[in-house]
C-alpha cells in the first residue's frame, strides 16, 4: 500500500517538474499546491520533502540512480540519514530554496500566504518610455513576510538566511531606442554551480541568463537593464549564464536578487522589455 502511495506522489510531483535538459538551473519555479495524492498521515512534511526536492535538483534526474535513491518523500519516521549521503542537500542551497519558499504556509493540502504575513507591494515608479531619458529610477517596493522584509527603493534584502546589497538603484542610460520587447522574465536558483561564463554566484547577486538565441561568451559581463512593463520596476543585471529554455530570444532568466527587484516571486514569470 505505502509503495503504491508513494509512487503515486512521486508521479504527481514529476508532473509539475521542468523537464531534464543541459542547464538544470532555469526556470525553476516553486510549487504552490500539495498533490492530492500525497499522503501526509506517512510521510513527511511536504514543505520539507519539496524543498529538499528543489535543492538537490531531483526535477532534472528522473530515470537514474540519483533519483531513486534521494528524490522520495521520507516517512515520518525515517531521517536523512537513513539514506546515502549523497541525499544530503547542500546547507546554503537548501537555505535559499527554504527563504524563498518561506512565504507560504501549509495548510491542509494547499500553500498559502500566512494570514499574519501578507505580502504587501506598493509601487512608485517612473515609467520608461522609447524616447531618450536621463534618469530611470528603480520602484519603491516593499515585500514581507514572517522572517523576510525586502525594500527596493534602499535595495537591501533581509532574512534570518541571506542578506544582499545592490548599488543599483537606478540607471542613467543615454538613450534607449533599442529596447527589445515581449520577452518575460523569469527566476532561477543558482544552487553552486557555475554559469556559462564560468562564475559561480550567490541567489543575491545580480546576474541573469539570456536566451540561447542570444547568447555567446562575448556578451559575459555585460550590463543589461530589466524593466517589468506591468509597474515601471527596473533593475540592472549582469549577464553570467546562458538560458536555453526561455520563452522566446527576448526572454531573460533572473536571479531571486534580481528577479526580486522588479517583482514577487508568486507571480513566477513577468512581462519585461530590457535593452544593454
Amino acid at each position: 500500500m505505502f509503495s503504491l502511495t508513494l509512487a503515486a506522489a512521486t508521479i504527481a510531483l514529476s508532473a509539475i517538474s521542468v523537464s531534464a535538459r543541459v542547464n538544470p538551473r532555469h526556470r525553476l519555479l516553486p510549487r504552490l499546491t500539495t498533490p492530492s495524492t500525497y499522503d501526509t498521515a506517512i510521510l513527511e512534511d511536504y514543505f520539507t520533502y519539496h524543498a529538499r526536492y528543489l535543492a538537490l535538483g531531483c526535477q532534472y534526474n528522473h530515470g537514474n540512480d540519483f533519483f531513486d535513491a534521494c528524490c522520495h518523500p521520507l516517512l515520518q519516521n525515517e531521517t536523512l540519514s537513513d539514506l546515502e549521503s549523497r541525499c544530503t542537500p547542500d546547507p546554503g542551497v537548501l537555505s535559499s530554496v527554504s527563504s524563498s519558499l518561506e512565504g507560504f504556509t501549509s495548510t491542509s493540502s494547499s500553500w498559502s500566504w500566512s494570514s499574519t504575513a501578507d505580502a504587501t507591494s506598493t509601487t512608485d515608479a517612473t515609467q520608461t518610455t522609447q524616447a531618450p531619458a536621463e534618469n530611470v529610477a528603480a520602484s519603491t517596493t516593499t515585500w514581507s513576510s514572517s522572517s523576510d522584509t525586502w525594500t527596493s527603493s534602499s535595495d537591501t534584502w533581509t532574512s534570518s538566511y541571506d542578506t544582499w546589497t545592490s548599488t543599483s538603484s537606478a540607471t542613467s542610460p543615454a538613450s534607449t531606442s533599442n529596447v527589445f520587447t515581449g520577452g518575460f522574465g523569469t527566476y532561477f536558483y543558482q544552487n553552486g554551480v557555475a554559469g556559462a561564463c564560468g562564475t559561480v554566484h550567490s541567489d543575491y547577486d545580480l546576474v541573469l541568463a539570456m536566451d540561447s538565441a542570444i547568447y555567446s561568451s562575448d556578451l559575459c559581463g555585460k550590463s543589461v537593464t530589466i524593466t517589468n512593463t506591468d509597474t515601471g520596476a527596473s533593475v540592472t543585471a549582469v549577464i553570467a549564464d546562458e538560458c536555453p529554455t526561455c520563452n522566446n530570444a527576448n526572454s531573460i532568466d533572473m536571479s531571486l536578487g534580481a528577479f526580486l527587484t522588479i517583482g514577487a516571486l508568486v507571480t513566477g514569470q513577468l512581462n519585461i522589455e530590457w535593452y544593454y
